[in-house]
């Protein structure tokens, strides 16, 4: 099943950003591409944070000779305190066509805030998140493309008498490599299977996926619950952060240089962002 005739089922958000990519890659005559898109959405806290920290960043890069590549990344993270709302997002996309190029577009994006909680108070919010990767190539023998995009939520919290220690966490990393291995590794599974008996209690996981050949994707979305009472005075330290990487190359014959690159040799920092 290709993206095209999966794409009916997924949320407008997701198919706007698939819709951007194909013409992204149709604009620069892409032989390949790939693109990762994500967000992570927090609303309805039942309190408002003490302390709130943002960040975003982007890094792209393209080496050419004798073809052309293209990379475009973007990443934003809000905390809204007065409506106590977190938004977190990123894209990243790189495309390319003839032989010896590589592009890579990285972005991360992450939101912290600070809560102090009273004694018997539930502290609770609303979860909604998606992520997007696809991937394209013609010739497996001369090209390859790199997706991997991942999200994570995550509490600790500090007592009187207790140091930081972990409360709930929720992450999500997926890769494809295409051609190669793909892989997904979250604990969304396993809290939708345990009858939501934990602190975060997922209310729906949709999952769409096309693994093999040349054109892979991967879109997983997904809706949730926390709540969580406490015994004693207690400062959460809440942590929102995201991250995604894409990479196309082309080469006469296979390289592990895509690979090594976009999983973290990327130290051209392009564009930063922060609130």
């Amino acid at each position: 099943m290709s993206i095209l005739t999966s794409v009916r089922s997924w949320p407008v958000v997701v198919v706007s950003t698939v819709t951007t990519t194909l013409t992204l890659a149709t604009s620069v005559s892409a032989a390949t591409f790939s693109t990762v898109y994500s967000f992570l959405e927090l609303t309805n806290f039942s309190q408002s944070p003490t302390t709130t920290l943002t960040n975003a960043e982007t890094d792209t890069l393209v080496i050419s000779s004798g073809g052309s590549a293209v990379a475009f990344s973007d990443a934003l993270a809000i905390f809204d305190i007065p409506g106590s709302l977190v938004f977190n997002e990123i894209e990243s996309f790189t495309g390319g066509s003839g032989l010896n190029y590589v592009g890579l577009a990285a972005s991360k994006a992450s939101v912290r805030g600070i809560f102090d909680i009273d004694t018997d108070a539930i502290f609770s919010f609303n979860i909604s998140g998606s992520l997007l990767l696809a991937t394209s190539i013609e010739n497996d023998s001369v090209e390859s493309a790199f997706a991997l995009g991942g999200l994570g939520l995550t509490l600790l919290g500090i007592t009187a008498t207790q140091p930081p220690t972990l409360l709930d966490e929720l992450n999500l990393l997926a890769v494809l490599e295409t051609p190669g291995e793909d892989s997904i590794e979250t604990n969304l599974f396993q809290l939708w299977l345990a009858g939501n008996q934990d602190n975060i209690t997922i209310q729906s996981l949709n999952v769409d996926q096309g693994f093999g050949g040349l054109e892979e994707f991967l879109v997983l979305n997904f809706r949730a619950t926390y709540a969580r009472q406490f015994n004693e005075p207690t400062q959460v330290y809440l942590l929102d952060h995201k991250v995604g990487k894409a990479g196309v190359q082309a080469v006469p014959a296979p390289s592990p240089l895509l690979g090594l690159l976009a999983y973290g040799v990327l130290g051209l920092v392009k564009r930063r962002r922060s609130h």
